[in-house]
């Protein structure tokens, strides 16, 4: 996403040229992140989640039951990563 402050305008950008071929993720480095920026992060997770829960197509169980056990994961990181 551009944002352009002036007007708070914003667009998307996307090319399959600004994606990594392999990346590795060391999850420590999240550990010094503020409150704020977890609960954050926590947030847009769950959103994403309960926008695929809520969805109209039938007969997806399996899904259904993932996305509930991302949820309660969510929840579990949240707490523990905001004491």
């Amino acid at each position: 996403m551009i944002t352009k402050e002036e007007g708070l305008l914003k667009r998307p950008f996307g090319s399959s040229l600004i994606y990594p071929k392999f990346a590795i993720l060391n999850p420590e480095l999240t550990y010094t992140l503020p409150p704020y920026q977890t609960a954050c992060g926590i947030a847009d997770i769950t959103a994403h989640i309960l926008e695929r829960y809520f969805t109209n197509s039938k007969h997806v169980d399996l899904t259904d039951r993932l996305c509930e056990a991302a949820l309660r994961n969510a929840d579990h990181i949240c707490a523990a990563g905001l004491e």
